[in-house]
């Protein structure tokens, strides 16, 4: 994606990859266990642990989506594109995923134990 939209001697491109892309390299590369930070995951993957966790996925406002599709086709790189897949918004370079958001809250009910108001998870 910079190779297409930035030259390469630009000074905030070498930040970029020095500081954000080469910290997560060597993070993935070199570490396991606990000292491993970076754990790329497909959104798909982070769907499954949400629902696990006792998040529910919120539908995206569809007027939202509508003006992100169209900021992004008018503005940016053709190869830029915004995209939705199961409530997800996908962000994406040349067809594959960059970065995925979503909208969820917590499955949390509210129930009187006697004196006491306690969270029941769903």
């Amino acid at each position: 994606m910079l190779d297409t939209t930035v030259p390469r001697e630009d000074a905030q491109r070498l930040l970029i990859e020095r500081d954000l892309f080469g910290r997560e390299a060597l993070n993935v590369i070199s570490c396991e266990g606990s000292e491993r930070v970076e754990r790329p995951e497909t959104y798909k993957q982070w769907q499954v642990r949400n629902l696990r966790a006792g998040f529910e996925q919120m539908p995206l406002d569809p007027d939202i989506m509508k003006r992100a599709k169209d900021r992004v086709k008018s503005n940016y790189h053709k190869d830029f594109v915004i995209d939705e897949d199961s409530r997800w918004m996908l962000q994406g370079w040349k067809g594959r995923e960059e970065c995925c958001c979503r909208v969820v809250h917590a499955k949390i009910s509210e129930s009187w134990d006697g004196d006491r108001k306690t969270l029941i998870r769903r």
